[in-house]
């Protein structure tokens, strides 16, 4: 009689074992799971902030080119209109030299 208790006892024993052992890797596996979820969190954060910063440069490269552009184009109507003043008095200067 005392064999089976003693198998039994073996039994239970190389249950626990792996149980505890079961236990160890499944919460190994679970902290390295939460460790690269943060990881990817902190990622996915930087991430927002280079799209946010992409996103402004754009918008700023945006207006200034608007900006450059109405300069540009109120610089050439005054060019055009300094051009017309300037051909204008050049027309009447040849007019009155002849």
């Amino acid at each position: 009689m005392e064999l089976p208790e003693i198998n039994t006892l073996i039994f239970e024993g190389i249950l626990i074992t792996i149980g505890i052992v079961a236990t160890f890797v499944v919460s190994h596996m679970l902290n390295k799971r939460k460790l690269k979820q943060e990881q990817h969190d902190v990622r996915d954060e930087r991430l927002d902030k280079l799209e946010r910063s992409v996103w402004r440069l754009n918008k700023t490269i945006l207006i200034f080119a608007k900006i450059i552009d109405t300069q540009t184009e109120k610089a050439h109507d005054v060019t055009v209109e300094l051009e017309e003043i300037a051909s204008e008095l050049l027309g009447d200067d040849k007019r009155t030299a002849v």
